[in-house]
């Protein structure tokens, strides 16, 4: 991963992105509302552990 062309997104979003990505293959949402609630859930589902680690590897990453 080439960072310096990255600097535009969070952390978060390395992690967050293909998770959520993963989980909406094959869903099919029509409507906004249940977009949001869909995510929300998905969001939710994630347990705060796995985004920490997550984020310490992407830390870790970044200083060498």
């Amino acid at each position: 991963m080439i960072v310096a062309y990255l600097l535009n997104l969070a952390p978060a979003d390395f992690f967050l992105f293909p998770c959520l990505k993963i989980m909406l293959k094959g869903v099919c949402i029509t409507a906004v509302a249940n977009i949001k609630q869909c995510i929300t859930m998905m969001l939710q589902a994630i347990p705060q552990e796995t985004f920490s680690v997550s984020f310490q590897k992407f830390y870790n990453q970044y200083l060498k």
